[in-house]
């Protein structure tokens, strides 16, 4: 889910209600996340994000970015000397 966010893609979370979810962008505040409980839900936000507006998904590519800069650690030299064997 958070890797089709950070692209501009909305995402549609089931969440249990009975269970803990584990919606990791919960407490970030972005319309391209909505989490559902009931199948009358799921509807509502597929026809929801099936309808955006070229503008509105420009927004949420925008959106998409700030969250890559929040979830994800850029690739550099430094951060990829774990992967390289270098110390």
């Amino acid at each position: 889910m958070v890797e089709a966010v950070i692209k501009g893609i909305p995402a549609i979370f089931l969440g249990g209600q009975t269970l803990l979810d584990q919606n990791i962008l919960f407490n970030q505040a972005v319309d391209i996340v909505t989490e559902c409980f009931s199948a009358r839900e799921v509807i509502i936000a597929v026809r929801r994000y099936l309808d955006l507006s070229p503008c509105k998904l420009s927004q949420y590519k925008e959106v998409g970015k700030t969250l890559r800069d929040i979830y994800f650690t850029p690739v550099n030299e430094e951060t990829m000397h774990p992967f390289l064997g270098v110390r």
